[in-house]
């Protein structure tokens, strides 16, 4: 006799391997996602505190003058004053009588800054995830 199609068994055998295959390939996928997902977090963290690192950075080398206070920093220039602070855990700008936020609630940990010999000033910034040291040289 002859047979045409395949068993019961040859069908219950592919099928298992398919969902095999495919468990695997969704598995894979899932890792995939989450991996990168975790990456792109780690990477705006460290972008946010390059930027912020930058910007106090350059306002340091463009001041006059450099004081720090405690965990403030503060720049004098000759026609306006810059403080620099971690405050409600967000890093403040302070110029005049205005402020502004460089960061929001949560996204920075630490901000600590140290006078150094030979107008160097040493800056620790970190978030959750990453941390980032810096150091600038003052022109006074």
């Amino acid at each position: 006799m002859k047979k045409n199609g395949f068993t019961l068994i040859e069908l219950s055998i592919a099928l298992v391997i398919l969902i095999l295959i495919t468990g695997s390939g969704i598995l894979l996928l899932h890792k995939t996602v989450t991996g990168w997902e975790k990456v792109s977090e780690n990477v705006q963290s460290i972008q946010l505190l390059q930027d912020i690192t930058s910007r106090i950075v350059q306002d340091i080398q463009e001041a006059e003058h450099v004081l720090v206070d405690g965990d403030k920093l503060k720049l004098f220039f000759s026609d306006h004053d810059l403080t620099y602070d971690y405050k409600d855990c967000k890093v403040r700008r302070i110029k005049g009588s205005s402020a502004s936020y460089l960061s929001i609630e949560g996204e920075i940990s630490l901000l600590s800054f140290t006078q150094a010999p030979a107008g160097t000033i040493l800056m620790t910034i970190s978030s959750p995830k990453t941390m980032l040291e810096a150091a600038a040289l003052c022109r006074n």
